[in-house]
């Protein structure tokens, strides 16, 4: 009959008689890491409640570390979008953007986006807009490879501002957005569907704003 190894951690291991592991995956992890293990011929039987409950505290342990780094790591990015957030386009509250987006925004609002009127705005403003684009990392045109060098939390402040200035425009969508973007920028099927279903669930939320002041 096969010895049987009794793992109290991962339950049991079949072993030859020579003691070989014939599996050793996760048991043999707890066998090389101190894991109580006792030797037993025959079927294995169930460990007992004190041993089930001697097991529980380091796992609960482990388990609370895993917690404790995901909610590090959120706090981290939750952290970068606050300061976003407190950043977002001040380049345009000073010179040499603010005058003229001064004269420019009204005249933006009142056209369609990507439409020829629109387009033939953004050429006259493009020496102002390559200024804008270099001091802010949410526009895909900061980067050399575009939208491709940037990450998800730049990814996340650009699609909230595509939102707020869909707002801004008298027929703007920003579902029409997305799909207008995917073409300029280039971005996988994957990406815009990932950016509609965040579009669909801000649309269901309540911010306060004054999107019609702006």
């Amino acid at each position: 009959m096969n010895e049987i190894i009794i793992c109290h951690c991962c339950k049991l291991v079949s072993v030859d008689e020579d003691g070989r592991l014939k599996k050793q995956p996760i048991c043999w992890w707890c066998i090389s890491n101190g894991g109580s293990v006792e030797r037993r011929c025959g079927l294995p039987h169930a460990s007992s409640a004190a041993d089930d409950k001697r097991r529980r505290p380091d796992e609960r342990f482990r388990t609370l570390r895993h917690v404790e780094t995901v909610r590090s790591y959120l706090n981290l990015c939750i952290r970068e979008l606050l300061t976003r957030s407190e950043r977002h386009d001040q380049s345009k509250l000073e010179s040499p953007e603010m005058e003229m987006f001064d004269i420019w925004t009204n005249r933006l609002r009142a056209s369609t986006y990507n439409s020829p009127e629109y387009l033939e705005f953004r050429k006259q403003l493009e020496p102002i807009l390559n200024h804008h684009y270099a001091h802010n990392r949410h526009h895909p045109e900061h980067f050399k490879k575009g939208i491709h060098g940037m990450n998800l939390i730049d990814i996340l402040e650009m699609l909230v501002d595509w939102k707020a200035s869909s707002m801004r425009h008298n027929d703007g969508n920003v579902l029409k957005s997305i799909s207008i973007n995917q073409e300029r920028f280039k971005f996988s099927d994957e990406l815009k569907q990932i950016m509609e279903n965040t579009a669909e669930w801000i649309d269901s939320q309540t911010v306060f704003h004054k999107a019609n002041e702006s």
